[in-house]
């Protein structure tokens, strides 16, 4: 289910999804190197990830905010909706097969297209 998805309509009422706002770790990369490192560094812990707005959102949890603060990221703690949430088939602790990796999707996606 996603936020604004109708689960029951008729005349009189309309019920939709509403995430909840809750407490998040918040960064805004400063370039792509940034970006990929940080979302490797927080994938590696396996915790969700989200990539909203051009930030990278996460669950807000103190040991995660002051490992990133330590490592020269500048994580906030905002109060918002994590509603989009990155998605990967890649099995935890890269078992599994490598034809289906999100990062092998990416290359494949990146390279040129024969013509």
């Amino acid at each position: 289910m996603r936020e604004g998805d109708i689960l029951f309509e008729n005349e009189e009422k309309v019920i939709a999804v509403n995430v909840l706002e809750t407490e998040a770790i918040v960064m805004s990369p400063g370039s792509l190197l940034e970006m990929g490192t940080v979302c490797y560094e927080i994938g590696n812990k396996h915790i969700p990830l989200f990539i909203q707005d051009d930030q990278v959102l996460l669950p807000f949890e103190m040991p995660m905010f002051r490992w990133l603060e330590a490592s020269g990221f500048k994580p906030e703690k905002q109060t918002v909706k994590l509603l989009n949430l990155l998605k990967s088939n890649v099995e935890p602790h890269g078992h599994g097969s490598l034809g289906s990796s999100i990062f092998t999707k990416i290359l494949k996606m990146a390279a040129p297209k024969d013509e």
